[in-house]
Formats: C-alpha cells, structure tokens, sequence
C-alpha cells in the first residue's frame, strides 16, 4: 500500500513517532496519544485509532479498558480493506 490508494491514512506510523536517531539504532516503540492523537476517530467505549504502520498495514486499534492491552485489528492489502468496508457497510445496511 503507498498511501495514495487510500488517502485518509498516513503513509507510516503518526508524526508523533519517535524516529531512531542512528541506522543501527533500535527504533523506539511509538506510543498511542489517546487524548489528542490525529489518528483517534472514535472516542467513546474506549477510543478507537485508524492509521498504517511501518509495514503498510492499515491497523484498527481499540484503547484497553481497565488496565487490559490495546486491541488491534491489522488490514494487509488495499483489497482486504475494501472487503472490510463493504462487510460493514452490509451491516449498518448503508446508512450514513
């Protein structure tokens, strides 16, 4: 995925990420701003965070309630995610 094939996501983790600051460096783990994070679309029932990682995956993320991890959910390919969207809009019967 470049990024230009489904423009609301970001071509990588959010700006925010910490970057290495050498080659062999290890990168640093990004942390989720579940305040004001950009990549936050939801922010009820736990906030739920919509961006593409380092690998290209779109990745749907749910903030852990009461001390339990992150759920993730990893979409691989632009036609994985087009399945998604059409399945969810089958569900909400297309209302918008």
């Amino acid at each position: 995925m470049t990024g230009t094939e489904l423009n609301i996501f970001h071509d990588k983790e959010p700006a925010d990420a910490p970057a290495a600051t050498a080659p062999d460096a290890p990168k640093k783990e990004w942390e989720m701003d579940w305040i004001d994070g950009p990549e936050i679309i939801i922010r009820e029932y736990g906030s739920i965070a919509l961006y593409t990682n380092a690998a290209g995956s779109i990745v749907i993320r749910q903030e852990g309630q009461n001390g339990d991890d992150d759920s993730l959910v990893f979409v691989s390919t632009v036609d994985a995610a087009r399945v998604l969207i059409a399945a969810l809009e089958r569900q909400i019967g297309g209302a918008g």
